[in-house]
């Protein structure tokens, strides 16, 4: 079991205004509901120094003080109760299968057990499928170039998937690796606080953290080295041939295949095949050394 956060609370209270017969609840009555819903982290169930909530219900109050679901428009908030909107019907349709984790207790432990045995593995596969579909004969010679157009982007999507799983799955089972990332991030730096909301936005880090990391770009590579530097002290190969290709993509994706002076760019089989090779060799060495430094902490 792990600790829940703000953000993912929003489903499970949801859940539960939407049982309501007229889909209103006050917060009082939410936290019982959760409380009841939900099987808490012990470290959640402790109670904040100097105040009479845990840190679990003071999330839960967070959702109000926070406006984290009418902002999302999920619901409304108007003489001291909740009451899910349409919008929130609706989200909370299409995100079941993510609700029954929450609920089952097992969330974040079940999606870390996906990450941490699929993200480099789901990477190694797409790009193997990628040089298969390259070695595949195009009859039609209208047709090679777009076809080669989207396996060369699609290399580009497969390296920024891994880059993102592999941050957030490192943030998510290292606290120490989260604690350097909220430190040294530059867009952290602004943040104000004052005393009396410190509890509230230590409560809140770890979905703060959440909405950071899914606001990237992860093309964006120079950005995305600083970050890996400064976090896990990993140095990434010289991407200055991958910044090509990757405005390369840019131009297939946004510009039809050409570049900003019309000039068409001509993608071929090998071409794919060597962004293929570049990109996994770029990807490798970072793996390599994720496992050194997971070697070393378990030497500690």
């Amino acid at each position: 079991m792990a600790r829940i956060t703000e953000s993912e609370l929003i489903l499970p209270a949801l859940h539960v205004m939407n049982d309501k017969e007229n889909g209103e609840i006050t917060t009082s009555e939410l936290i019982n509901e959760l409380e009841n819903l939900i099987e808490i982290d012990e470290e959640d169930k402790g109670i904040i120094q100097g105040r009479k909530d845990s840190y679990f219900t003071q999330k839960v109050r967070n959702l109000k003080s926070h406006n984290t679901l009418t902002k999302k428009g999920f619901a409304t908030y108007s003489n001291g109760k909740f009451k899910i909107t349409e919008k929130g019907k609706e989200h909370l349709s299409e995100n079941e299968e993510k609700l029954k984790l929450i609920i089952a207790e097992e969330k974040f432990l079940q999606q870390n057990s996906l990450i941490i045995t699929e993200y480099f593995s789901e990477f190694n596969r797409s790009i193997e499928n990628i040089k298969e579909l390259a070695e595949i004969t195009i009859t039609n010679n209208s047709l090679q170039p777009h076809y080669f157009n989207m396996l060369y982007s699609s290399v580009i999507t497969s390296l920024e998937t891994y880059l993102s799983d592999a941050l957030k799955f490192n943030l998510a089972n290292n606290e120490e690796f989260l604690i350097k990332f909220v430190e040294t991030f530059q867009d952290f730096k602004n943040v104000k606080c004052d005393f009396n909301d410190i509890f509230n936005l230590c409560n809140s880090i770890e979905s703060i953290v959440e909405e950071g990391l899914r606001s990237f770009l992860y093309h964006n590579l120079p950005k995305i080295q600083g970050i890996y530097k400064a976090t896990f002290d990993i140095k990434f190969l010289s991407i200055s041939e991958l910044m090509q290709s990757i405005s390369i993509r840019h131009d297939l994706v946004h510009r039809n295949g050409k570049d900003k002076n019309g000039t068409l760019h001509n993608i071929t089989k090998d071409n794919v095949l060597e962004l293929c090779n570049k990109t996994l060799s770029f990807v490798q060495n970072i793996e390599e050394q994720f496992n050194t430094l997971t070697r070393i902490e378990d030497n500690e």
